[in-house]
């Protein structure tokens, strides 16, 4: 659900479900980058974190492909630092803290 952020009153904004939680969000243009503990968020296959489109609050195509739950995220410059309990990111290790490209989502 979208507040609006003058009225705190809901929006017509509703995305496609997530099928568990969303700990932590980021809006940057179209796209909502959300983490948590979750297997589907926008109706599609991406395990703890993806990005829904503002408009359609359909799933992106944007996948980070990590091993476990997100709990925080935060965007600086052209990369997000993800927290969380997982021990993966794409097939390489990240123990709990990995950066990650919002873009291809590729790691360093």
């Amino acid at each position: 659900m979208q507040l609006d952020a003058t009225t705190g009153r809901p929006t017509a904004w509703t995305p496609a479900p997530a099928d568990n939680r969303v700990w932590a969000m980021h809006k940057e243009g179209n796209l909502l980058y959300v983490g948590g503990y979750f297997y589907h968020p926008g109706l599609d296959s991406r395990s703890f974190m993806g990005a829904v489109n503002t408009t359609t609050g359909l799933a992106s195509s944007w996948d980070p492909d990590i091993s476990g739950p997100v709990f925080a995220m935060k965007l600086l410059g052209n990369e997000f630092y993800i927290a969380g309990g997982f021990a993966l990111i794409q097939g390489q290790t990240a123990n709990r803290l990995a950066p990650a490209e919002p873009a291809n989502s590729s790691t360093r």
